[in-house]
């Protein structure tokens, strides 16, 4: 049995908790802890150990089910081990005991010699029970359950059941996984996941009394450690040392129980920490005696020519590289078996850092990767069958993936077929297409690539940007190819992807005076598109291209944002939603589904605050807002929370006005693209907007005819992420007090919304 310290003294990291704690201790789902506080982690091996909260960490999946996707809290929990080394869990809130800061009277656990369906656990049980998702139960097995009061109960596994994941941050996340129906008495039942019952060892079905041996006359004497060979000895003697200390396999955790299967195996339980120290000291050993042997020409019986031009010569050792992979025990010791005994073999394809890296995981289990020799290293896993060594890699890329290597990392995730890894290179190409599309990484990406690309729907970006880049991208495959650049040289190499680009997205404009002249389209395709395009709504023939468009807005209004929507869509071939805040408050998982936000107000908001907490987050994370009258007003019909403290709108809040009619005045930057095709703007007779001022750190673009801020932006790190529109945008189709249909108001918002899109 573990030591058991009192409460009354200091609570220390890495030992058995107190009696009054393990009884207090609260377990519940969406538990908050605060930096550094102390918390009952489980160990893996049974009962808990005091830990420290480190910092919680946001993460996408689901901690009971991994093929859902959600985002959920863990807990990094730091603590030393018996020989001074830190370690580090992440846990779920619910696999963490908050330790009340008061603890009630005598709470104290119950006698050792029941176990009673609905009572308080026993000491010795809480010392060994397993708490984790891992555990498999059985209908009748008798378990522990945590109590909201604290501590556990016993109770009795009924039958398996689906319940609801309360992981997700967002409830409209949550989803159903494996649990199981308990009994807690014989009126009282739960349900309950997996992942939130006790398991007992040794636990039968039935609950009765289960004696016990005291542990001070059980305690075995402590065996000695095997000791760490020391430098200086020859290899020969270092194995000879390690073999003799090793504990026969036999001999490991094999202990006879007592004839009576009820009783508890104390002696296993107490010694399990001493068996798992002399286990991980062996592991030890036979690790630093690999270490030593790497790229070492010490006992060496095989060599690598490594090198594409220059070539290196690595030694290496037969046997070990064929314990850690079924590759090269095959190419040593089987069928691909090469050269003689002493081999020496041609590696041209692996640059030697790159195999070194492998070699080094395959004698020391540990992985040196930096941004040169990561992908190279990833080939050369995946050509050895190294599995553990190809996960590191692609951890490792995925934290390094830039806008100016996203684009070769993608081809190189296709061509490894690494799913994951590809997935997110295509999530960061969506995110920044416009900047991607003009890269030259673009440029020189192979053409399966590009089509992937092409055949997304949320690149975010207007199709003429699109087909300029996959315009570049041919010239520059005709040069890869020796061809001339010619029309007819670039629809040849674009023949397996230009029917992805979704050309009834263009403008007819666009396509008369780009389209036609690229040659990429036959005469009969730039028929059939000028036929689609010129169609009435209903009445439109079928395409070989794709007309499904790219962008997603959403609009958020009080009122009016349904309407507003409609106008915007048949403005424009974009995909747009709508939402009244006051009815279904948007949470910050909807937003980032959509490539900018409209958010205007006409009634107050209900909960002003928690829509400026909910957008300040969506554009701390990549997206973009516009905000339109009245929403800047300085009472509840304005955005609050995070989104006014932190000064994300270009405008200071104000005093709504109307009843007065005021028109488009001075343009302060007349080119600003948000500006593109405005020409007249009117308020109309009621001309809704704030009398307000521009903040400090945002940009005016232009003024109403009596000089009051008609448009202005906010740029947080050179990226354009909000603009305040101090326009309200209904037009007269839709309200009398709208703007007048017949002016510009239409192509301001869309172009407003495309610019925070950066679209």
């Amino acid at each position: 049995m573990f030591a058991v310290t009192s409460a009354k003294t200091s609570r220390k990291l890495g030992e058995s908790p107190s009696e009054e704690d393990l009884c207090s201790a609260v377990f519940q789902f969406g538990m908050k802890f605060n930096s550094k506080e102390t918390v009952l982690v489980p160990r893996s091996r049974g009962g808990f150990v005091y830990g420290k909260i480190a910092k919680p960490i946001k993460k996408m999946g689901c901690y009971f089910d991994p093929s859902a996707k959600h985002s959920y809290v863990e807990w990094q929990v730091d603590y030393p081990d018996v020989n001074g080394r830190v370690l580090c869990k992440k846990q779920p809130s619910n696999l963490l005991g908050k330790i009340p800061e008061h603890l009630t009277a005598e709470k104290t656990a119950a006698p050792n010699q029941s176990r009673v369906l609905g009572s308080p656990a026993s000491l010795r049980d809480l010392n060994n029970l397993s708490f984790n998702n891992l555990n498999k139960f059985s209908v009748g097995e008798t378990v522990l359950i945590p109590r909201s009061s604290g501590g556990f109960t016993y109770g009795e596994i009924l039958s398996p059941v689906q319940v609801s994941c309360l992981l997700p941050l967002h409830k409209e996340d949550r989803h159903l996984v494996n649990g199981w129906s308990v009994a807690l008495d014989s009126k009282m039942k739960k349900t309950l996941v997996n992942g939130f019952i006790g398991k007992l060892p040794l636990c039968g079905a039935q609950l009765e009394v289960v004696p016990i041996v005291a542990p001070q006359e059980t305690r075995k004497k402590r065996k000695p450690r095997a000791k760490k060979p020391k430098k200086g000895k020859s290899l020969t003697k270092r194995f000879a040392e390690m073999s003799s200390s090793l504990t026969p396999a036999s001999e490991v955790g094999t202990m006879q129980l007592p004839d009576d299967s009820n009783l508890l195996a104390e002696e296993e339980f107490s010694d399990s920490d001493e068996e798992e120290e002399e286990e991980e000291e062996q592991r030890n050993i036979l690790l630093e005696t690999f270490a030593a042997l790497y790229n070492s020409e010490t006992l060496s019986d095989v060599h690598f020519l490594v090198g594409v031009k220059e070539k290196k010569r690595i030694p290496a050792h037969r046997l070990v590289l064929s314990a850690r992979s079924e590759v090269f025990e095959r190419m040593l010791y089987g069928p691909m078996k090469e050269g003689s005994t002493t081999l020496d073999i041609d590696v041209p394809d692996i640059d030697p850092p790159c195999f070194l890296a492998v070699l080094k995981f395959v004698y020391t289990a540990k992985v040196s990767l930096t941004p040169e020799i990561a992908m190279g290293t990833l080939y050369a896993s995946k050509k050895y069958g190294t599995q553990g060594l190809s996960h590191a890699c692609v951890k490792y890329l995925k934290g390094s993936l830039t806008k100016r290597n996203v684009c070769m990392m993608f081809a190189q995730a296709q061509l490894f077929d690494e799913k994951q890894l590809e997935l997110q290179c295509l999530r960061m190409i969506e995110r920044n297409a416009k900047d991607i599309l003009d890269s030259a990484g673009f440029r020189e990406m192979p053409a399966e690539c590009l089509r992937t690309i092409l055949h997304s729907d949320n690149l975010g970006v207007k199709e003429m940007v699109i087909f300029r880049a996959c315009i570049r991208w041919a010239e520059c495959e005709c040069k890869r190819q020796r061809l001339e650049i010619t029309k007819e040289n670039k629809r040849n190499v674009l023949q397996e992807v230009y029917t992805a680009i979704r050309f009834p997205l263009i403008s007819s404009n666009e396509v008369v005076e780009e389209v036609v002249d690229s040659g990429v389209l036959t005469s009969d395709e730039l028929v059939q598109l000028f036929s689609f395009l010129c169609a009435k709504p209903g009445k439109k023939s079928e395409l070989p291209f794709s007309s499904k468009p790219r962008i997603k807005f959403l609009i958020i209004g009080t009122d009016w944002a349904f309407e507003v929507k409609q106008m915007i869509c048949s403005f424009c071939p974009v995909i747009a939603d709508a939402i009244n805040p006051n009815i279904d408050q948007p949470t910050l998982s909807q937003c980032e589904k959509y490539d900018a936000v409209l958010a205007f107000s006409s009634s107050a908001f209900t909960y002003p605050d928690e829509l400026g907490d909910v957008l300040a987050d969506y554009l701390e994370g990549g997206g973009g807002v516009v905000v339109a009258a009245i929403a800047s007003d300085a009472d509840c019909h304005g955005i609050g929370g995070k989104f006014d403290r932190s000064g994300f709108s270009a405008l200071n809040r104000g005093q709504r006005t109307h009843n007065a009619r005021h028109c488009l005045g001075k343009l302060l930057i007349p080119d600003h693209p948000i500006l593109h095709n405005v020409n007249r703007f009117d308020g109309g007779f009621q001309s809704w907007r704030v009398d307000t001022t521009v903040s400090d750190t945002g940009k005016l673009i232009a003024e109403w005819e009596d000089g009051v801020p008609f448009a202005a932006e906010k740029i947080i790190n050179d990226r354009h992420c909000s603009v305040s529109l101090n326009m309200w945008p209904p037009s007269t189709n839709i309200s009398k007090d709208g703007w007048e249909t017949l002016t510009d108001g239409t192509e301001l918002l869309v172009n407003s919304l495309m610019y925070v899109a950066n679209a």
